[in-house]
């Protein structure tokens, strides 16, 4: 099972699940990997919706490792994303979210949703305002 899943079914939103399993680096370089191609290969912009639920521990490796990855490809995100809406029924998930993005915000406009329906009504509306700019 690969750490997480892009859903593109609902484009221009795409939903990134996270699978119920401990990530490895292996498994964060190809979450990484698969990630820069799809975004790369975009020709319109999108907005992604990251389901959190199934998010098992993140070693501080690997969120290191995201952090750098996420700031090398800043200006392929600002480029591509219009926004990213982020969800996990934890409040401690969550609450570590909000700490990391006030030290270091993504790249984009985002959202740390109180449910999944909260991050999809609010993705839904960002692709709108994008499409009316």
């Amino acid at each position: 099972m690969k750490f997480a899943e892009i859903d593109a079914s609902q484009f221009p939103v795409v939903v990134i699940r996270i699978n119920p399993k401990e990530a490895s680096k292996a498994d964060v370089e190809e979450h990484m990997h698969e990630s820069y191609e799809f975004v790369q290969s975009q020709t319109q912009m999108f907005v992604s919706v990251y389901d959190l639920t199934n998010l098992k521990y993140l070693s501080s490796e690997a969120r290191i490792q995201l952090g750098e990855w996420t700031k090398q490809n800043k200006a392929l995100f600002q480029k591509h994303i219009a926004g990213v809406a982020y969800y996990s029924p934890s409040v401690v998930t969550s609450m570590l979210l909000k700490g990391i993005f006030l030290i270091s915000p993504p790249p984009t406009v985002y959202i740390i949703a109180g449910s999944i329906e909260e991050a999809l009504t609010w993705a839904r509306e960002r692709v709108k305002n994008k499409a009316r700019s």
